[in-house]
């Protein structure tokens, strides 16, 4: 993993192309979540909030979960990076980015099933390409990939917005 890293790094083209790639894979996602309420929405407000719930409870135990494992990233563990890829240290398990994605993508099939499966296409992505950037271990894309499908499939079942 550290030569794997260690190259990608090394190519500021490649890390720069890769960066980008990673962002918009994440600002779709967010867009996404747009018509994903309207389409709650459209069923029922409640479905709406219900929604959110799903999507948005789960992120904050994640968010503790982070702080209390508080587990460093790969930018700190090795010594060829010279900018971090991000700021701050720590706070690397689970990923919340991978949560997210995965949780509205699986909330999303219920709804948008060919918008879910791009979302899904768009998780693997945001996971594979926060490995290479070494912001996150496979670990932690894995964990919050996990995470956000499982909440998001029960809470689709538990609450039955749809």
């Amino acid at each position: 993993m550290y030569n794997l890293l260690k190259k990608i790094y090394s190519k500021p083209r490649l890390y720069g192309y890769m960066s980008l790639l990673s962002h918009a894979a994440v600002i779709v996602t967010a867009l996404s979540f747009i018509p994903l309420l309207w389409g709650a929405f459209l069923i029922c407000w409640v479905s709406c909030v219900k929604v959110i719930i799903i999507t948005a409870s789960p992120l904050l135990l994640v968010t503790v979960l982070r702080a209390y494992v508080n587990a460093p990233r790969p930018y700190e563990l090795y010594d060829f990076y010279e900018h971090k890829p991000r700021g701050g240290t720590g706070h690397s398990f689970p990923s919340r980015h991978a949560y997210s994605v995965f949780a509205i993508a699986s909330v999303s099939m219920f709804i948008y099933p060919v918008m879910g499966a791009i979302l899904l296409a768009l998780g693997i992505i945001i996971c594979v390409t926060r490995v290479l950037l070494g912001i996150h271990f496979i670990r932690d894309v894995a964990a919050g990939a996990v995470t956000g499908a499982v909440c998001g499939v029960l809470g689709v079942l538990i609450l039955s917005p749809f």
